[in-house]
């Protein structure tokens, strides 16, 4: 599953595997795994790379300045890792809880996260849909299919309680052998002290994504 409301995963558990990426579809730009570039300018972060590989924490956090590779690093961990990555890029409109649902679901979807009895119930990764509330929405992703990676980018422009809460719930809820991964420009309005005492997050930030000579 992706996400566990009643239960949190342990940070002691066994580190992964790294194996070969698995290949997934896409059906919305937004909501979906970039795909990583190999082109001129393109450098490769093997050592930040397996270290994300190699952590068993629920939460992966990514901050720095723009123009530091936080989404170019996290699209080349997604080539390594053999779970489905589910991308949502943060926009303004996210700052409605709503239409961050909906983001998320669509993404998960995309992904193939989500069964497709799932996606039913909803009516279509439809943002109108998922109204609810964050408690019947985690409640419904906790039925996903198997572990996978939530990517949350561009978290910065969330600024909105109603939002920040949505994610602090997913965060707090991931399941065993799933990640929530955010990255972000600036340090995420979340309380993250707990995970942090319990060794449960994998932090990196300019010091780690900065250039050597």
């Amino acid at each position: 599953m992706l996400l566990d409301p009643g239960q949190i995963r342990s940070p002691t558990a066994a580190p992964r595997a790294r194996r070969p990426a698995r290949s997934r579809g896409a059906t919305s730009p937004r909501a979906t795994r970039p795909v990583a570039s190999t082109g001129h300018g393109h450098v490769e972060r093997p050592a930040l790379v397996e270290r994300l590989l190699r952590s068993a924490a629920p939460l992966a956090l990514v901050v720095a300045p723009a123009g530091y590779g936080k989404t170019m690093l996290l699209r080349e961990w997604a080539g390594h890792d053999e779970r489905p990555f589910a991308w949502v890029t943060a926009v303004d409109a996210d700052n409605d809880p709503a239409h961050l649902h909906g983001s998320i679901v669509r993404g998960l979807h995309a992904a193939g996260a989500l069964p497709p009895g799932l996606v039913h119930e909803l009516g279509g990764p439809r943002a109108d849909q998922l109204a609810a509330g964050k408690d019947h929405v985690l409640a419904l992703l906790a039925e996903a299919a198997h572990p996978a990676v939530l990517v949350l980018d561009g978290v910065e422009v969330l600024e909105a309680p109603g939002a920040l809460e949505l994610v602090a719930a997913i965060v707090e809820h991931v399941g065993p052998g799933s990640t929530a991964a955010i990255a972000s420009r600036a340090e995420p309005a979340l309380a993250i002290g707990r995970l942090r005492a319990q060794d449960g997050v994998v932090e990196l930030r300019v010091g780690d994504l900065r250039m050597t000579e």
